[in-house]
């Protein structure tokens, strides 16, 4: 994903190119499977990855890229086969259905190719990706157990898993093959060389935005239909099952469509030190699909509120001050800080903002968690080295199995800090925490003391959809902005004028680029530019 990070903020064509170089292939031998024409199977592996160009910027960090790229094929050419009602593969299936073999791996292949993609695709997500990383990746075993924060032997328990789930599948389709000869045909077959030069030609209308033939588009278009349909239909299944788990027989798909994570909710966090109450905190928090905004009226210490949100694709940190403006600097009457994430940012007012997000505003991120590594949103900013995680922290969790689907317990070993949700408020079929309390021992405390500090959130109000449109804190024009996007994670200062943020998209944010400095360590400001507003 840091490739396709760079290609998303700093528009590198020469990232973009090495991602496609690297994957070309197995988009390239996916695609022909399924579409069983060279000539279309090169257009299906341009559609993906234009797709993937275009969406670069919104797709998190942790996201699983070959299984998003194995997903995003089948959806194109599944397009590619309805513009050209094709129906080869349904015939190859039916006519398959009538045998049964026994055969060596270099006969296998021809049986199963026809039907991989889709006996892959009915894998669950965890036995897939390690599936993919074996056999189409060509990974060892310890290398796919350390993508997937495993141990070998469960990597291994997962491969093989996997394995006999496809030998099931196939069984069902007429094709009866052991599990060792499925795995030498896959991994000896599975993925091919692309044609000489494709790399190039899908480099420049993906990345560099070459013209592509009208049927391109269109197969673009289609792809990106399926995608949307298979996400809402995706909640429309969550939906029926609330309704069924509550006895209703009669569904409306309108009604469906409501389970979809879009709500908003306020409470009190009260928080505590050495068991002694301290302060309390009115908090509000608006979440829609994988987007939340985390708003906190404080009112105290010249602070009117602040405001932590995601996009999706930005973490936002805001902190409006009241008419005297920020300390030190009566020019400025706002902070803030933007960051490349998708979860709270590290620092800051983090420690009030974490409990709230893993109650609300965490499900998201969690859906695509497989292992107990995760990137840290604990505390991280403790005097005692002891604390310091880096980037990723190892964890014990739990997650509910109703929608939202939030985590209902977390721990970190290291830390001793433990989030717990104690009770569940039923919202409509959604089921969102009513109590929950986040609490931090330390690395020498054990969890049975009283905890050093603790948070204790408690749900006073909810109701849904909620009013928010846009994920971002509104700006005021006097902004003092730290932003964190810039290459190699540089951060730069400056002020600012506008009453939005810079994407990285837009010319303010590119000509910013262009004057950062990482041995400056920051922006070098041209000689005729006064101050640090932005734009001047």
């Amino acid at each position: 994903m840091a490739l396709l990070r760079e290609f998303a903020v700093n528009n590198s064509e020469a990232a973009f190119e090495t991602l496609v170089a690297r994957h070309l292939n197995l988009v390239y031998s996916t695609a022909l499977r399924q579409v069983g024409d060279a000539h279309l199977a090169d257009e299906v592996t341009q559609a993906v990855f234009i797709i993937l160009a275009r969406k670069a910027g919104s797709l998190r960090e942790h996201t699983f890229l070959i299984g998003w790229l194995f997903k995003t094929t089948r959806y194109a050419a599944s397009a590619q086969r309805r513009a050209n009602t094709r129906r080869q593969r349904h015939e190859t299936e039916a006519h398959m259905e009538t045998s049964t073999l026994e055969t060596p791996e270099e006969t296998a292949w021809p049986h199963i190719a026809p039907l991989l993609d889709e006996a892959l695709a009915k894998l669950n997500e965890t036995d897939r990706r390690a599936v993919l990383l074996r056999y189409f990746e060509g990974r060892t075993l310890t290398e796919v157990g350390a993508t997937l924060s495993l141990n070998e032997d469960t990597a291994r328990k997962r491969v093989t898993r996997g394995l006999d789930k496809l030998r099931q599948y196939f069984v069902t389709r007429g094709v009866t093959l052991t599990a060792t000869v499925i795995a030498g045909a896959v991994a000896a077959n599975s993925v091919q060389a692309a044609p000489v030069g494709m790399a190039v030609t899908v480099t420049a209308a993906a990345a560099k935005g070459a013209a592509v033939g009208s049927s391109t588009l269109t197969l673009i278009k289609g792809a990106l239909k399926l995608m949307a349909w298979t996400k809402a239909k995706m909640a429309i299944v969550v939906g029926v099952a609330v309704l069924l788990a509550a006895g209703t027989t009669t569904v409306v798909v309108n009604e469906m469509a409501g389970q979809r994570i879009d709500f908003q909710v306020e409470g009190m966090l009260d928080f505590s030190v050495n068991g002694k109450p301290g302060a309390r905190k009115q908090f509000t928090a608006f979440v829609k699909a994988d987007k939340w905004l985390i708003h906190f009226p404080v009112q105290t210490n010249g602070i009117n509120y602040e405001e932590n949100t995601f996009d999706g694709v930005n973490i936002y940190a805001y902190t409006r001050f009241k008419n005297d403006g920020l300390p030190g600097n009566s020019g400025n009457t706002s902070g803030g800080r933007v960051k490349a994430n998708d979860i709270p940012d590290l620092g800051g007012s983090t420690d009030q903002v974490t409990p709230v997000w893993l109650a609300y505003g965490s499900a998201h991120y969690f859906e695509e968690i497989s292992g107990n590594r995760m990137k840290s949103f604990f505390f991280v900013n403790r005097p005692s080295p002891e604390l310091e995680q880096g980037p990723y922290m190892e964890v014990e969790w739990k997650r509910s199995d109703k929608p939202p689907f939030i985590p209902t317990y977390i721990y970190q070993p290291k830390l001793k800090e433990r989030y717990q949700v104690l009770q569940f408020t039923n919202f409509n079929g959604l089921y969102l925490p009513g109590e929950f309390v986040l609490e931090y021992f330390g690395p020498r405390g054990e969890i049975t003391n009283v905890p050093i500090i603790s948070m204790h959130g408690v749900l006073t109000k909810i109701s849904k959809p909620g009013s928010i449109k846009v994920f971002r804190p509104k700006l005021d024009g006097r902004t003092y902005t730290a932003d964190m996007r810039f290459p190699g994670g540089g951060t730069a200062t400056y002020v600012n004028t506008t009453k939005d943020w810079f994407s990285t998209n837009s010319s303010q944010w590119r000509d910013l680029l262009k004057m950062y400095d990482a041995k400056a360590g920051g922006l070098v400001w041209p000689r005729n530019h006064s101050g640090m507003n932005w734009p001047n």
